[in-house]
């Protein structure tokens, strides 16, 4: 990925997606118009006269994409572990001190860990139904996580050995060195 100059960006969230269409089409013609974001975003490219790439294939340097995975079901295990394990370190705690140190804040309200609290802080969840929304959405993410790359990358995937990590490390050395 090239990371560019950031240039001053104009706020397009007012317009609807018809308005955002009809701009576009002072300049093109052919483009997705189903996801207004993405609108936002091409139009706020075009706008500022920068290159609209379309080919996901085209790295701009060298290079092969690894990507370790487990069966799923031992993966949504360890999540589940991992989130009891938070609440065990205390996330209940560290989230009512942010809420009290950054009432509004954006993390608060969208990361996953923290905005499934929200509705306990409204007496609309117990800490359960919380607890369980988190792990939810943590597979939910995982599962977003292994689409990214799967449509963005050509990724090698490496079924990843939990008994001997080494043997997986190997494998892939050995498929590196070609």
């Amino acid at each position: 990925y090239q990371f560019a100059e950031e240039k001053e960006k104009k706020d397009y969230s007012n317009y609807t997606k018809e308005e955002l269409i009809e701009k576009i089409n002072q300049y093109i013609t052919e483009y997705d118009k189903t996801n207004k974001r993405r609108l936002e975003r091409l139009l706020q490219k075009l706008e500022n006269q920068e290159e609209i790439t379309y080919n996901k294939d085209k790295l701009l340097y060298p290079c092969k994409i690894i990507g370790l995975t487990v069966d799923r079901n031992i993966l949504y295990n360890r999540i589940n572990e991992r989130v009891e394990i938070m609440f065990q370190n205390g996330l209940l705690k560290e989230v009512e001190e942010l809420k009290e140190k950054y009432k509004d804040s954006r993390v608060l309200n969208s990361g996953i860990g923290y905005k499934e609290f929200v509705e306990y802080f409204n007496k609309e969840k117990n800490i359960e139904e919380v607890k369980e929304q988190i792990k939810l959405d943590s597979r939910r993410f995982a599962k977003r996580q292994y689409t990214f790359f799967n449509h963005q990358f050509d990724t090698k995937w490496y079924e990843v050995n939990l008994e001997n990590i080494n043997e997986t490390i190997e494998k892939i050395l050995k498929d590196i060195k070609g």
